[in-house]
């Protein structure tokens, strides 16, 4: 699942996410080796079919998205530094209140 507006409502990504989630609990299990659970690697039951499951934490600085907006690596340091600022900033905001 790849929510193509994850800037826009991180409420609605959210959301998503644990539908995700519900629906990979309903309809596959964890993979298992030599007895223990990987809670990454799910399988679809009576199937041979298995796949990976991970979440992005920041959308924005993520190496893929900014190749596809056409910034290639400097686009992606650029942005972690803005959100690093930002984020920052918003400490400041909170310890002055």
């Amino acid at each position: 699942m790849v929510p193509l507006y994850p800037h826009f409502s991180c409420a609605m990504s959210g959301f998503l996410l644990n539908e995700v989630e519900r629906s990979l609990q309903t309809f596959t299990i964890p993979s298992t080796v030599d007895g223990r659970e990987l809670p990454d690697e799910r399988i679809v039951p009576n199937t041979s079919n298995s796949f990976h499951v991970s979440t992005v934490h920041r959308w924005s600085n993520h190496p893929i998205v900014s190749r596809m907006a056409g910034g290639g690596e400097e686009h992606a340091a650029h942005s972690s530094a803005q959100d690093d600022a930002k984020d920052s900033e918003s400490d400041g905001d909170a310890a002055e209140d």
